[in-house]
């Protein structure tokens, strides 16, 4: 419980003074995404985003299902490896009550009819189709196909022969990708929820960027350190944090492990002495936002209150500025993995407004 004392304190411990208005409460597969249509009559999807639901006329009993199950429910590195998924598979006859989640997995062979036909033509066109069923296997990426804030994936397949091959060299890239568009979805639906506009409205006029403050976080900022904090540190709950650092792009680090000190740097200053444990994370090439960028991934550890936690960074440069938007919880008892999607989502609504 010190993490959490100390963060509401001093934002996890800074060492740094909060200005005054800091303290604002705020209440061969291809890769596409598509966006059947969200109109306004469209509801915001339901659930939490650690369970998904399964729409398959396979038996469940298939090795399709089970490689499909597998791949999503693999584990991810936290401080403890955590399952990225639970997966519940959904009855056909019941998908039409139960399609509204955030996040769906509609699996099945496109080449042949089956039940599923009604489910597929919803998500995709006639054409796409069949340039989906030409292929052992591909995949989509679909946004609020039945509800505001939801990803789906859907997954061709063929047989268990070709899934196997597939998963082997494209698995762990598929479901990062399905991971990612379900962040980017839920992201509006965080603000939906409630914001604080006057907060967000301040980080423009000032900072020039713009980022979602959900209903319940916090607010801090230091001009001259060039940093903006959104974090939740509420007793009993698990702690969440964004940090958003800008500098001039010729100040910008020149590769992805000088980003790694960056982050460290950061975490030493306004995390009151978080440290990246270097051997646990990773630096690496990627993207932001479908733009180049570094990213990082790994554990922060702190001697002084003995605890730790997982951390997920983006460092990338728009026009004459570069930033890194570092993101982390801390939740020692439990689940980690869902409250740093939510962060991640939070840290994915970034946007420059105004140069500065």
């Amino acid at each position: 419980m010190h993490r959490v004392a100390a963060a509401w304190h001093h934002p996890r411990g800074s060492s740094k003074a909060w200005l005054p208005t800091a303290f604002i409460l705020a209440v061969s597969a291809s890769f596409i995404v598509f966006t059947p249509g969200c109109g306004d009559a469209m509801l915001w999807a339901i659930g939490n985003t650690e369970r998904i639901g399964l729409a398959t006329n396979f038996d469940l009993a298939d090795t399709r299902v089970g490689l499909t199950v597998g791949i999503l429910q693999r584990p991810v590195q936290m401080v403890r490896p955590e399952n990225r998924f639970g997966v519940e598979p959904i009855p056909l006859d019941l998908f039409p009550s139960n399609r509204n989640w955030k996040g769906l997995v509609v699996l099945g062979d496109l080449s042949t009819k089956s039940s599923l036909d009604p489910t597929i033509a919803h998500l995709i066109s006639k054409e796409e189709r069949t340039e989906m069923a030409s292929r052992p296997v591909d995949y989509r990426l679909i946004e609020n196909a039945w509800a505001r804030g939801q990803a789906v994936l859907l997954l061709h397949v063929r047989s268990a022969e070709d899934l196997t091959s597939f998963l082997r060299d494209r698995g762990e890239t598929m479901v990062e990708r399905f991971d990612v568009t379900l962040q980017e979805a839920i992201g509006p639906l965080l603000r939906a929820a409630g914001e604080d506009d006057d907060m967000e409205r301040y980080v423009a006029d000032n900072y020039g960027f713009d980022i979602a403050i959900p209903r319940g976080y916090s607010t801090g900022e230091d001009r001259e350190g060039r940093v903006v904090r959104i974090y939740r540190s509420v007793e009993g709950e698990p702690a969440r944090f964004v940090l958003v650092h800008w500098m001039p792009s010729d100040e910008a680090p020149d590769t992805p492990e000088a980003w790694l000190d960056v982050r460290d740097r950061l975490g030493a200053i306004y995390y009151d002495g978080d440290y990246v444990l270097k051997e646990r994370s990773n630096a690496t090439l990627g993207t932001f936002q479908g733009e180049s960028a570094v990213c990082l991934s790994g554990v922060w550890q702190n001697d002084k209150y003995v605890i730790g936690g997982p951390f997920r960074s983006f460092g990338f440069c728009r026009g004459d500025r570069c930033f890194l938007i570092d993101v982390s919880v801390f939740n020692p008892p439990g689940a980690k993995l869902p409250y740093l999607r939510e962060v991640l989502a939070i840290a994915r609504t970034f946007q420059v407004v105004n140069p500065t």
